[in-house]
């Protein structure tokens, strides 16, 4: 062989080593980038808002003790011998139910003003609340006046009970209502009460195409309230069904049910066996609260998965102080503004944003991408691999089969110990033939022995010569 012919040799080896060098860093990254990045986010900002399901409004007074039903608690407990200082005592510490603090009043007082009552706690709280028809002045749902106390309903919430509107989640069941039904604005008869018995959708946006209402927070009716000022809180859920952060409620719940035997009276009565807390259960409410972040975070609550589709209402909160400026509209008409508060809810665009999660590449893409870079760097197929398994086991194979061989060959005796034998003709002449074609037996036995191993003995181990065989 000439010199060039070792020198391209090399070349060409090097050539292959590299594009199988660079061929294994593609790989690589490629797998090191579906690893660390698996889903991909797409924005989609033409979708058309009348897609969207308008959102659950719950409007909650920050009064939790309604003055005018406390006074006729009150009177009744007066009767019974309980003291107005008493009185005022227990319903300032019924706010503690939905935010636990300490309270000064004793367990065994608290017992005997539920006891005298005769109530649950669910029914104390839902008594002393602010009516709906009393909170609630007037209602407009695009452009139409309706009555309040028809298109909401009282309903239990973080803040206690409220008064909602498009509410279609059932919370003494744990899911939604059975007369879930969506439909279009236009599909809805004059008879019919907007988000009673559907899930709303709006035609459009601007403060003319939503919901509008007038609340009456009625200051001087002040008795106990969960916030140091005079106000309502307005909420915008908007979850039917599977959520999060209700998965991860239900798994709280557990945890104070577990440690105080009881239950905030404002969560779902999926678990009717468990017991409503009560004022003399505060203070184990009050020590489990950074236990509670910890049993959130550790396993106990990794059942709780994400939604596969989540909608999130972004909220952008006005607050206007209202002035006599000569304005007049169905909403304000006869009504005093300084007394008045007006909530108006409704979408800010005609277009929403989605965001769409997908996996990056999927495994058959991976499998693809993978062949394509074996093909760019090595000029390789799914064939090529195939041939080359197929090249190897043949080889392997031959091999076995030589080795065989070999060892059979081994296995046979040398030519010394093998002998010829022809048997002896039986009256060759005497015979005939029956017919000419008949042939003579010209088969030959092959044999050979096996040599006798002999014995050495030795007689005389002095004398080595006088060995005997």
């Amino acid at each position: 062989m000439d010199g060039s012919s070792i020198i391209e040799s090399v070349l060409w080896f090097m050539v292959c080593i590299l594009s199988i060098v660079f061929c294994v860093i593609l790989m690589l990254r490629l797998w090191a980038n579906y690893s660390n990045n698996p889903i991909v986010t797409t924005i989609y900002t033409s979708n058309p808002i009348l897609n969207v399901s308008f959102p659950a409004v719950t409007i909650c007074n920050n009064n939790k003790v309604y003055r005018p039903h406390a006074d006729l608690m009150a009177k009744n407990l007066y009767m019974d011998g309980f003291t107005t200082n008493d009185s005022d005592k227990f319903f300032s510490s019924l706010i503690k139910l939905i935010r636990p603090e300490k309270i000064s009043m004793d367990n065994a007082t608290a017992r005997k003003f539920l006891d005298r009552l005769d109530m649950t706690v669910e029914t104390l709280m839902e008594q002393l609340m602010q009516p709906c028809s009393a909170l609630l002045l007037r209602c407009i749902w695009i452009g139409k006046v309706y009555d309040c106390s028809k298109i909401f309903k009282t309903v239990k919430s973080r803040e206690g009970f409220c008064c909602a509107f498009n509410f279609h989640y059932d919370l003494n069941v744990g899911h939604m209502s059975n007369d879930f039904n969506t439909t279009d604005f236009n599909n809805t008869s004059e008879d019919d009460l907007p988000g009673v018995h559907t899930i709303l959708n709006a035609p459009g946006s601007s403060q003319d195409v939503g919901l509008a209402v007038a609340l009456n927070i009625e200051p001087d009716m002040y008795k106990a309230t969960s916030r140091p000022y005079i106000g309502a809180s307005v909420i915008i859920p908007g979850k039917i069904r599977y959520s999060y952060q209700s998965c991860i409620s239900e798994c709280t719940a557990e945890h104070v049910n577990y440690f105080c035997g009881c239950l905030p009276f404002y969560y779902p009565q999926t678990h009717k066996e468990m017991r409503t807390c009560y004022l003399p259960d505060l203070n184990c409410l009050l020590n489990i609260r950074k236990s509670v972040a910890n049993y959130v975070n550790k396993e106990h609550c990794k059942k709780c998965l994400p939604e596969c589709s989540d909608m999130l209402y972004t909220i952008n909160p006005e607050h206007v102080k209202m002035e006599d400026v000569g304005f007049e509209s169905d909403l304000m008409h006869g009504f005093d503004k300084n007394n008045v508060s007006f909530v108006y809810v409704f979408f800010g665009d005609e277009s929403y944003v989605e965001y769409r999660k997908e996996s990056i590449i999927s495994w058959d893409s991976l499998l693809a991408s993978f062949g394509g870079i074996f093909g760019l760097c090595l000029g390789g197929s799914v064939l090529s691999v195939i041939e080359l398994a197929y090249l190897l086991a043949r080889q392997l194979f031959r091999r076995q089969t030589r080795k065989w061989q070999e060892q059979t060959r081994m296995k046979l005796p040398p030519a010394s110990e093998v002998f010829f034998s022809i048997p002896a003709k039986e009256n060759v002449q005497l015979r005939k033939p029956r017919n000419r074609q008949e042939s003579v037996d010209k088969r030959v036995l092959v044999t050979w022995y096996q040599p006798i191993v002999h014995q050495r003995k030795i007689t005389n181990l002095d004398n080595m010569k006088h060995v005997k065989f």
